[in-house]
């Protein structure tokens, strides 16, 4: 089974809501603009490592979203330099959903294989950045 393992050094952010506009007597769904350049900006920086023939076979699909560290955890001690509040790589809780996390990074993945329905497997999880640690995304794409 060939695996794919990769880091998209991009904060990572959920995919939001579809937005509608009429248009005459008809009505248009759409991406929100955030949403379309948050998708591109994923798929440039995975392009790299993107398979030379689309996946034909089932896919697993599994992520680790390093969120930003919270500003109260950000503090350093004035006599040694050191974090105050070294509590790395705990589960992050708060927005974005990892489901939307999980619909951005599928989305923006999606000309990696034929058809959505080929993904069979997918685990994804939400951690704090550690003091000094970059948000990103960590991804592991099995065929």
């Amino acid at each position: 089974m060939p695996t794919v393992s990769f880091t998209i050094p991009a904060i990572p952010s959920g995919q939001g809501r579809a937005r509608t506009a009429s248009r005459g007597k008809f009505v248009t769904v759409y991406k929100a603009g955030k949403d379309r350049d948050n998708e591109s900006t994923i798929a440039a920086l995975a392009a790299p490592h993107k398979p030379p023939y689309p996946i034909t076979t089932a896919v697993s699909v599994s992520f680790v979203a390093v969120m930003p560290r919270p500003k109260a955890l950000c503090s350093v001690s004035k006599r040694t330099g050191l974090p105050l509040n070294d509590t790395a790589g705990y589960a992050h809780t708060s927005k974005p959903d990892v489901d939307n996390l999980a619909k951005a990074l599928l989305d923006a993945l999606k000309s990696w294989w034929c058809d959505d329905s080929q993904v069979y497997s997918l685990t994804g999880k939400k951690m704090v950045a550690a003091y000094g640690e970059q948000p990103h995304w960590e991804v592991t794409v099995t065929w």
